[in-house]
């Protein structure tokens, strides 16, 4: 069979070399919701706050091959490791945790904060592999969970939770001790008695790291919680694809094809996949979407919910990208494109599969067909 000529082309929303596997799209991104690491080690997508215990370190290896560090001193300060037990020496049963670089770091790392090990703590971030086993990326906040120390003042914790937030996001502190005084700062030092008494809520304006403690009298004062906020601003659609898995993100962009619970957009620099239940949107209405960026097969998508995607207007659909042969290896993930001459060899799932002139196979999958294959 041959896809002769333009009018016979398809439409086509993603080529992808090599025989890749079928896109099947994601479930939606969890929400920041407590997780035991067992749990996250299970469900390793989506955004999620995982507890337990520091137990140690990424010492080497990958994989099967990874291997942990339990006691000091330690060396490494990208990484912790946590588990559900205090004592846990499994590997199977240990989540690896990325510190970037900043204050999540300086705060948590083993080898600047020894005291650390053995403690529980709460973590959020984006769960996906790290060390290519089941990880907690790219954290935004975190929390010591001391509810065990009746002596001492429970963590102060902040609503909403730390992340990307819209600007003029207002946020609140708060701590489940009675009668306790909360105190913030702003400008990455510690708190203190003396810093800034919280009295009300703290609006977000720009990206800012708040850093509290509560205090009340005759109990040790809160260990200090860090809250990273990151003002959420908008990109073309080629910059969110750049971002790490579990970002939040917001881009414009024209809808191209509609499936249920799969919209695909672009703009006049990329295409991306929104996944999602109850989109109200067709084709050729311009969008502005916010949501979380996810990956599924190595596929990129932007989870969403209907509320966060707004039709702004409504714009011509942009014709296909025609490729030749030797255009196959470009990245043309998400964007509406058409392909001439090329065999189709099989069809699966509504997917063909098909090979070029010089023998390369790739997927097509079809979107919208106004044409015939013959």
């Amino acid at each position: 069979m041959k896809i002769k000529s333009w009018k016979k082309t398809f439409n086509i929303v993603l080529i992808w070399v090599m025989a890749i596997s079928l896109f099947v799209p994601v479930n939606v991104s969890k929400a920041a919701e407590v997780m035991t690491v067992a749990e996250a080690i299970a469900n390793n997508s989506g955004n999620a706050t995982v507890e337990g215990y520091i137990v140690g370190v990424v010492k080497s290896g990958n994989g099967a091959s990874i291997t942990y560090s339990h006691t000091g001193p330690f060396t490494v300060d990208t990484n912790l490791a946590l588990a559900d037990n205090p004592n846990e020496t499994d590997k199977s049963k240990i989540i690896p945790v990325q510190l970037p670089s900043g204050p999540i770091r300086t705060a948590l790392n083993l080898k600047t904060n020894a005291a650390n090990l053995g403690k529980k703590v709460q973590i959020t971030g984006s769960l996906e592999a790290y060390f290519n086993v089941p990880g907690l990326k790219s954290p935004t906040s975190y929390a010591f969970v001391e509810d065990t120390n009746p002596a001492k003042v429970q963590p102060v914790t902040a609503s909403p939770a730390a992340g990307a937030v819209e600007k003029g996001t207002v946020v609140t502190l708060s701590t489940a001790t009675p009668g306790a005084k909360i105190y913030y700062t702003t400008d990455g030092t510690d708190p203190t008695e003396t810093s800034t008494k919280y009295t009300g809520s703290i609006t977000i304006d720009g990206d800012v790291t708040i850093k509290a403690i509560a205090v009340a009298n005759g109990l040790e004062k809160s260990e200090v919680q860090t809250f990273v906020y990151k003002v959420l601003q908008e990109q073309s659609i080629a910059d969110v694809r750049k971002q790490a898995v579990g970002t939040q993100v917001r881009t414009t962009g024209i809808v191209t094809a509609v499936l249920k619970n799969t919209v695909y957009i672009q703009d006049e620099t990329a295409g991306i996949v929104l996944y999602g239940s109850g989109l109200n949107v067709q084709r050729g209405d311009k969008v502005r979407v916010k949501g979380t960026l996810a990956e599924y097969r190595t596929l990129l998508e932007i989870n969403v919910q209907a509320s966060d995607v707004q039709v702004i207007g409504s714009e011509t659909v942009p014709q296909p990208q025609v490729l030749t042969a030797d255009q196959l290896n470009e990245d043309k993930e998400g964007m509406l494109v058409a392909v001439h001459n090329v065999t189709v060899e099989s069809l699966s799932n509504g997917n063909y599969i098909a090979k070029d002139g010089n023998g390369n196979t790739f997927v097509i999958v079809t979107i919208q067909s106004h044409h015939k294959v013959s």
